[in-house]
Protein backbone atom coordinates (compact mmCIF):
# COMPACT_ATOMS: atom_id res chain seq x y z
CA UNK A 1 0.00 0.00 0.00
CA UNK A 2 1.22 3.60 -1.08
CA UNK A 3 -0.35 6.84 0.55
CA UNK A 4 1.23 10.26 -1.29
CA UNK A 5 0.61 13.87 -1.48
CA UNK A 6 0.48 16.16 -4.50
CA UNK A 7 1.74 19.96 -3.47
CA UNK A 8 -1.64 21.22 -3.61
CA UNK A 9 -2.51 19.21 -1.01
CA UNK A 10 -4.53 16.37 -1.88
CA UNK A 11 -3.47 13.13 -0.55
CA UNK A 12 -4.31 9.60 -2.50
CA UNK A 13 -3.62 5.73 -1.46
CA UNK A 14 -2.84 3.08 -4.14
CA UNK A 15 -3.07 -0.42 -2.97
CA UNK A 16 -5.39 -2.97 -4.00
CA UNK A 17 -8.33 -3.30 -2.94
CA UNK A 18 -8.34 -6.98 -1.13
CA UNK A 19 -5.24 -5.91 0.54
CA UNK A 20 -7.61 -2.91 1.88
CA UNK A 21 -10.08 -5.07 3.30
CA UNK A 22 -7.77 -7.80 4.06
CA UNK A 23 -4.64 -7.76 4.43
CA UNK A 24 -1.76 -7.74 2.21
CA UNK A 25 -1.73 -11.79 2.19
CA UNK A 26 -4.93 -11.45 0.58
CA UNK A 27 -4.86 -12.08 -3.48
CA UNK A 28 -8.76 -12.59 -3.99
CA UNK A 29 -10.86 -10.32 -6.83
CA UNK A 30 -12.60 -7.91 -5.06
CA UNK A 31 -16.48 -8.39 -6.09
CA UNK A 32 -18.31 -5.12 -7.25
CA UNK A 33 -20.14 -4.65 -4.21
CA UNK A 34 -16.83 -4.38 -2.41
CA UNK A 35 -15.70 -1.51 -3.88
CA UNK A 36 -17.54 1.18 -1.73
CA UNK A 37 -15.41 -0.22 1.24
CA UNK A 38 -12.22 -0.73 -0.25
CA UNK A 39 -12.86 2.85 -0.92
CA UNK A 40 -14.08 3.23 3.05
CA UNK A 41 -10.57 1.84 3.99
CA UNK A 42 -8.33 3.97 1.43
CA UNK A 43 -9.54 6.89 3.20
CA UNK A 44 -9.03 5.31 6.62
CA UNK A 45 -5.80 4.62 5.76
CA UNK A 46 -5.07 8.11 4.45
CA UNK A 47 -5.95 9.28 8.04
CA UNK A 48 -4.12 7.10 9.81
CA UNK A 49 -0.96 7.97 8.00
CA UNK A 50 -1.54 11.67 7.50
CA UNK A 51 -3.49 12.26 11.21
CA UNK A 52 -5.89 14.56 9.56
CA UNK A 53 -9.44 13.74 8.79
CA UNK A 54 -10.24 13.15 4.94
CA UNK A 55 -12.50 16.11 3.59
CA UNK A 56 -15.27 14.84 0.87
CA UNK A 57 -15.99 11.95 -0.28
CA UNK A 58 -13.34 9.48 -1.90
CA UNK A 59 -12.56 9.27 -5.79
CA UNK A 60 -11.22 7.18 -8.56
CA UNK A 61 -8.12 8.10 -10.09
CA UNK A 62 -7.04 4.16 -11.12
CA UNK A 63 -9.03 1.00 -11.58
CA UNK A 64 -8.21 -1.97 -12.66
CA UNK A 65 -11.06 -4.61 -13.62
CA UNK A 66 -9.44 -7.84 -13.31
CA UNK A 67 -10.75 -11.51 -14.38
CA UNK A 68 -8.46 -15.03 -13.37
CA UNK A 69 -8.43 -17.67 -16.08
CA UNK A 70 -8.04 -21.27 -14.19
CA UNK A 71 -5.56 -23.45 -15.76
CA UNK A 72 -5.17 -27.40 -14.41
CA UNK A 73 -2.34 -27.79 -17.22
CA UNK A 74 0.06 -24.74 -16.66
CA UNK A 75 1.60 -25.82 -20.08
CA UNK A 76 -2.30 -24.60 -21.12
CA UNK A 77 -1.96 -21.08 -19.36
CA UNK A 78 2.08 -20.50 -20.21
CA UNK A 79 0.49 -21.37 -24.47
CA UNK A 80 -1.67 -18.46 -23.87
CA UNK A 81 0.52 -15.92 -22.38
CA UNK A 82 3.10 -16.20 -25.19
CA UNK A 83 0.40 -16.02 -27.74
CA UNK A 84 -0.88 -12.82 -26.19
CA UNK A 85 2.89 -11.37 -26.26
CA UNK A 86 2.83 -12.12 -29.78
CA UNK A 87 -0.10 -10.99 -31.40
CA UNK A 88 -0.51 -7.69 -33.10
CA UNK A 89 -3.30 -5.17 -31.05
CA UNK A 90 -4.73 -1.99 -32.99
CA UNK A 91 -3.72 1.01 -31.26
CA UNK A 92 -1.35 -0.67 -28.73
CA UNK A 93 2.30 -2.12 -28.02
CA UNK A 94 3.00 -5.02 -26.76
CA UNK A 95 5.82 -5.61 -24.01
CA UNK A 96 6.80 -8.48 -22.10
CA UNK A 97 8.59 -9.61 -18.45
CA UNK A 98 9.75 -12.30 -16.57
CA UNK A 99 11.91 -13.35 -14.33
CA UNK A 100 15.83 -14.38 -15.23
CA UNK A 101 16.25 -17.92 -16.74
CA UNK A 102 12.64 -18.12 -16.06
CA UNK A 103 9.35 -18.35 -18.50
CA UNK A 104 7.21 -15.40 -19.39
CA UNK A 105 5.27 -14.42 -16.28
CA UNK A 106 3.64 -10.69 -17.44
CA UNK A 107 2.26 -9.00 -20.66
CA UNK A 108 1.33 -5.41 -20.95
CA UNK A 109 0.20 -3.48 -23.98
CA UNK A 110 0.93 0.63 -23.57
CA UNK A 111 -0.79 2.78 -25.89
CA UNK A 112 1.45 3.35 -28.90
CA UNK A 113 2.04 6.88 -28.58
CA UNK A 114 2.42 7.14 -24.56
CA UNK A 115 3.34 5.05 -21.63
CA UNK A 116 0.47 4.31 -19.57
CA UNK A 117 -0.39 0.71 -19.76
CA UNK A 118 -4.20 -0.59 -21.07
CA UNK A 119 -4.00 -3.99 -20.75
CA UNK A 120 -2.23 -6.53 -18.52
CA UNK A 121 -2.20 -10.10 -18.33
CA UNK A 122 0.10 -11.99 -15.76
CA UNK A 123 0.65 -15.12 -13.80
CA UNK A 124 -0.45 -14.69 -11.12
CA UNK A 125 0.04 -17.53 -9.64
CA UNK A 126 3.88 -17.36 -9.67
CA UNK A 127 3.17 -13.48 -8.45
CA UNK A 128 2.10 -14.63 -5.48
CA UNK A 129 4.03 -17.60 -4.84
CA UNK A 130 1.18 -19.67 -4.65
CA UNK A 131 0.28 -21.86 -7.62
CA UNK A 132 2.47 -23.35 -10.82
CA UNK A 133 3.46 -21.69 -13.60
CA UNK A 134 0.80 -21.13 -16.06
CA UNK A 135 -2.18 -22.53 -13.50
CA UNK A 136 -3.10 -19.10 -12.41
CA UNK A 137 -3.39 -16.20 -14.76
CA UNK A 138 -5.17 -12.84 -14.34
CA UNK A 139 -6.02 -10.25 -17.41
CA UNK A 140 -6.61 -6.18 -16.67
CA UNK A 141 -7.93 -3.56 -17.89
CA UNK A 142 -6.21 -0.72 -16.31
CA UNK A 143 -8.51 2.47 -16.37
CA UNK A 144 -7.09 5.90 -15.37
CA UNK A 145 -8.53 9.28 -14.68
CA UNK A 146 -6.84 12.62 -14.96
CA UNK A 147 -6.67 14.67 -11.72
CA UNK A 148 -9.19 17.14 -13.32
CA UNK A 149 -11.50 13.81 -14.35
CA UNK A 150 -11.47 12.10 -11.56
CA UNK A 151 -14.81 9.87 -10.87
CA UNK A 152 -16.66 9.86 -7.56
CA UNK A 153 -16.58 5.92 -6.36
CA UNK A 154 -20.53 6.15 -5.79
CA UNK A 155 -21.02 7.46 -9.20
CA UNK A 156 -18.91 4.97 -11.24
CA UNK A 157 -20.67 1.63 -8.92
CA UNK A 158 -23.93 3.14 -10.29
CA UNK A 159 -23.22 3.09 -13.66
CA UNK A 160 -21.64 -0.11 -13.71
CA UNK A 161 -18.19 -1.61 -14.44
CA UNK A 162 -19.15 -4.42 -17.61
CA UNK A 163 -18.60 -1.04 -19.82
CA UNK A 164 -15.19 0.00 -18.57
CA UNK A 165 -14.60 -3.71 -19.18
CA UNK A 166 -15.00 -4.17 -22.77
CA UNK A 167 -13.29 -1.78 -25.37
CA UNK A 168 -11.93 -1.90 -28.72
CA UNK A 169 -8.53 -3.39 -27.60
CA UNK A 170 -10.47 -6.41 -26.08
CA UNK A 171 -12.53 -7.22 -29.61
CA UNK A 172 -9.23 -7.08 -31.29
CA UNK A 173 -7.99 -10.30 -29.02
CA UNK A 174 -10.93 -12.03 -29.29
CA UNK A 175 -12.38 -11.33 -32.91
CA UNK A 176 -10.18 -14.60 -34.22
CA UNK A 177 -11.52 -17.79 -32.56
CA UNK A 178 -8.36 -19.83 -32.54
CA UNK A 179 -5.02 -18.09 -33.48
CA UNK A 180 -2.21 -20.57 -34.70
CA UNK A 181 1.42 -19.05 -32.82
CA UNK A 182 4.08 -20.52 -34.75
CA UNK A 183 7.71 -19.81 -36.22
CA UNK A 184 8.05 -18.58 -39.76
CA UNK A 185 8.54 -21.55 -41.77
CA UNK A 186 4.92 -22.38 -39.88
CA UNK A 187 3.70 -19.21 -40.76
CA UNK A 188 4.29 -19.23 -44.13
CA UNK A 189 2.44 -22.90 -44.53
CA UNK A 190 0.00 -21.70 -42.60
CA UNK A 191 -0.45 -18.60 -45.17
CA UNK A 192 -0.24 -21.32 -48.24
CA UNK A 193 -3.32 -23.34 -46.75
CA UNK A 194 -5.48 -20.48 -46.22
CA UNK A 195 -4.76 -19.76 -49.65
CA UNK A 196 -5.10 -23.37 -50.86
CA UNK A 197 -8.66 -23.41 -48.75
CA UNK A 198 -9.66 -20.35 -50.64
CA UNK A 199 -9.31 -17.80 -47.37
CA UNK A 200 -5.63 -16.34 -49.21
CA UNK A 201 -5.49 -14.43 -52.47
CA UNK A 202 -2.59 -15.55 -54.73
CA UNK A 203 -1.30 -12.03 -54.14
CA UNK A 204 -1.86 -11.53 -50.34
CA UNK A 205 -0.15 -14.94 -50.11
CA UNK A 206 3.09 -13.65 -51.77
CA UNK A 207 2.93 -10.04 -50.05
CA UNK A 208 2.78 -11.93 -46.44
CA UNK A 209 5.09 -14.88 -46.97
CA UNK A 210 7.89 -12.25 -48.23
CA UNK A 211 6.74 -10.10 -44.90
CA UNK A 212 7.18 -13.06 -42.48
CA UNK A 213 10.51 -14.21 -44.14
CA UNK A 214 12.20 -11.32 -44.15
CA UNK A 215 10.26 -9.50 -41.17
CA UNK A 216 9.48 -6.60 -42.69
CA UNK A 217 12.96 -5.60 -43.38
CA UNK A 218 13.02 -1.80 -45.46
CA UNK A 219 9.31 -1.53 -45.30
CA UNK A 220 7.50 1.74 -44.43
CA UNK A 221 5.97 2.15 -40.69
CA UNK A 222 2.51 2.14 -42.67
CA UNK A 223 3.25 -0.66 -44.28
CA UNK A 224 4.39 -2.87 -41.80
CA UNK A 225 1.59 -1.93 -38.98
CA UNK A 226 -1.09 -2.89 -42.42
CA UNK A 227 0.89 -6.41 -42.31
CA UNK A 228 1.09 -7.04 -39.04
CA UNK A 229 -2.73 -6.35 -38.93
CA UNK A 230 -3.28 -8.84 -41.52
CA UNK A 231 -1.92 -11.90 -39.79
CA UNK A 232 -3.97 -10.88 -36.77
CA UNK A 233 -7.14 -11.07 -38.93
CA UNK A 234 -6.01 -14.32 -40.08
CA UNK A 235 -5.08 -15.67 -36.57
CA UNK A 236 -1.48 -15.59 -37.24
CA UNK A 237 0.64 -15.07 -34.57
CA UNK A 238 4.08 -15.00 -35.51
CA UNK A 239 6.57 -15.73 -33.09
CA UNK A 240 10.40 -17.00 -33.94
CA UNK A 241 11.84 -18.28 -31.08
CA UNK A 242 8.55 -21.30 -31.25
CA UNK A 243 9.52 -24.31 -32.61
CA UNK A 244 6.55 -25.51 -35.04
CA UNK A 245 3.23 -24.35 -34.72
CA UNK A 246 0.87 -24.69 -31.32
CA UNK A 247 -3.24 -23.63 -32.38
CA UNK A 248 -4.38 -21.39 -29.07
CA UNK A 249 -7.97 -20.56 -28.27
CA UNK A 250 -7.95 -17.62 -27.79
CA UNK A 251 -11.19 -16.00 -27.97
CA UNK A 252 -12.20 -19.10 -25.99
CA UNK A 253 -10.55 -17.70 -23.02
CA UNK A 254 -10.81 -14.18 -23.40
CA UNK A 255 -14.57 -14.33 -23.51
CA UNK A 256 -14.93 -16.68 -20.08
CA UNK A 257 -13.07 -13.56 -18.49
CA UNK A 258 -15.49 -11.32 -20.11
CA UNK A 259 -18.54 -13.46 -19.28
CA UNK A 260 -17.07 -12.78 -15.26
CA UNK A 261 -17.91 -8.82 -15.88
CA UNK A 262 -21.18 -9.51 -17.53
CA UNK A 263 -22.87 -11.63 -15.11
CA UNK A 264 -21.50 -8.71 -12.39
CA UNK A 265 -23.53 -6.35 -14.21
Amino acid sequence: MRVGAYPDGMVYAEARAAALLDGASSHRLVPVDEVPSAATAAGALVETVTKVPAAGGPALGRLDLAADLRFEDGREGLDLLRTLAEIDLPWLKAGTEGCKRTALETVYWRSVNGRAVQLRAYDKGVESETAAPGTWLRLERQRRWRRARERAVLDVCSEGFEHLWADRHLEGLVRVPEVVRCDRASAVEELRRLHDTGQLSSRLLESLAGFVVTGGHGASRTRTYKRWAQLRDLGIALDPSATGARVVPIALYLNRARAAWEQAA
